[in-house]
């Protein structure tokens, strides 16, 4: 019996030690080694156990006080601290990237998913490779909003934008929630993930393609501008049939988008110093068009 005992209390105490191991390698929880008093504590614990049960004790000190959740403007955020907890950890055990740039990465929870769907999708902030001049996402998601709010309002219009959630901050996390659409990027479609759907011709295409210029019309009578338009940010439906669509395609990622006033050059930015110059909203519509047509030409 006491050899069990001995044997089981190794075996906590090892385990112990490879938790605080990957609790103290995560960036995020620097704060535990940087704050003597911190370090001082855990390297002076009685065991691995106690240990590691202050550094979480530390971390979860931290995540409330650092918490905060915002809404879109007229929508009330029934996110807590411990259902965005519990989110993050769902994502860390199961998270799938669905895409990625430069400042920004896109994960859906496997655990989440029913059938092989989510229907939310978290954006999460991470450092910028290059300097363009990004919004903090608590901006983006103000913009995102507007946005939303104007193509949503325009019935007829076949061109949509994800749904914006909520803005979360905790810890070193910074994401947003949203809609997670039955989409496919164009980029993706050209570069082999997904197709174009069977009944998506070159009707639909010049129709998707008329339906951007009319909504970046739109968007623009209202001072907002995208000014990040490439084809990884414009999505094309994967409805099955023509009867089951809501949307014909899709505009996302508003990281850059801004929103426009009297005397301002809406495709430059100025921040910190620096000026930063964007593309005009209209430049990539027929590149668009043209690489969709061939595209559906070389299926057929």
């Amino acid at each position: 019996m006491e050899s069990f005992e001995k044997k089981f209390t190794v075996n906590v105490e090892a385990e112990a030690e490879r938790e605080l191991e990957v609790l103290l390698s995560d960036p995020d929880n620097s704060f535990l080694e940087s704050t003597p008093a911190n370090a001082t504590h855990i390297t002076n614990a009685d065991s691995a156990v106690d240990a590691l049960k202050f550094a979480r004790e530390r971390i979860k000190e931290r995540q409330e006080r650092s918490f905060k959740i915002q809404a879109p403007e007229g929508i009330e955020a029934s996110v807590s601290y411990t259902g965005v907890r519990r989110t993050l950890q769902r994502i860390s055990e199961s998270a799938q990237s669905i895409g990625e740039g430069g400042d920004a990465r896109v994960v859906v929870s496997t655990i989440e998913t029913v059938e092989g769907i989510s229907e939310i999708c978290y954006k999460f902030s991470k450092e910028a490779e290059t300097p363009r001049g990004r919004n903090v996402m608590s901006r983006e998601l103000e913009v995102h909003s507007k946005i939303y709010e104007v193509l949503s309002a325009q019935h007829d219009l076949k061109i949509g934008a994800p749904s914006p959630y909520y803005y979360c901050e905790m810890g070193g996390n910074k994401l947003i929630g949203m809609e997670r659409l039955h989409a496919r990027s164009i980029d993706d479609l050209l570069r082999g993930f997904g197709s174009l759907p069977e009944w998506f011709g070159e009707v639909e295409i010049d129709e998707l393609c008329n339906q951007l210029i009319k909504a970046i019309d739109l968007l623009h009578e209202h001072n907002l501008y995208h000014r990040d338009l490439h084809k990884g940010n414009v999505m094309v439906t994967q409805a099955s049939s023509r009867e089951e669509l809501g949307k014909l395609g899709y505009i996302i990622d508003f990281g850059l988008s801004g929103i426009g006033h009297e005397g301002m050059d809406p495709y430059k930015k100025e921040t910190n110093g620096q000026v930063f110059t964007y593309a005009d909203d209209y430049g990539r519509i027929e590149f668009f068009r043209k690489e969709l047509k061939e595209l559906k030409e070389r299926t057929l």
